[in-house]
């Protein structure tokens, strides 16, 4: 397993903060980590309203 992780570290790792660092892929997490609450609380209200009709 140790083997593994080194390889992942290795190969994954530096692509993946290339990726990370973006500013554009950024903005874009940015916008959906805000907008989570309001759709979970959006769903939670459907689930609801389901049950009640």
């Amino acid at each position: 397993m140790n083997g593994l992780t080194a390889w992942m570290e290795r190969t994954i790792l530096p692509v993946a903060a290339k990726i990370g660092g973006q500013k554009h892929l950024v903005a874009l997490r940015d916008a959906f980590i805000g907008t989570l609450p309001a759709t979970m609380a959006g769903s939670v209200a459907v689930m609801i309203n389901a049950q009640i009709t």
